[in-house]
């Protein structure tokens, strides 16, 4: 049986490639520690972000919501 899909909100952020290799080396030498709540999700422009958006896309994460192998869990 398929587990019940919830409608859920996420925020994305826009940055540079720059910006974003920026972040994650301080991250990664321990300068910068991402707060609760903190933006996880970064795209490098509006199209980029779009493209993101496609039905395939969705369906596609649908899967991964609801199958657990494609999580990363041991069935």
């Amino acid at each position: 049986m398929a587990a019940a899909m919830t409608e859920q909100s996420v925020t994305v952020s826009i940055a540079t490639y720059e910006q974003q290799k920026a972040r994650l080396m301080a991250m990664a030498r321990g300068e910068h520690k991402p707060a609760p709540g903190e933006l996880k999700i970064w795209f490098s422009s509006i199209e980029i972000f779009g493209q993101a958006l496609t039905i395939e896309n969705g369906i596609l994460s649908e899967l991964i919501a609801t199958k657990p192998a494609f999580r990363g869990v041991a069935p």
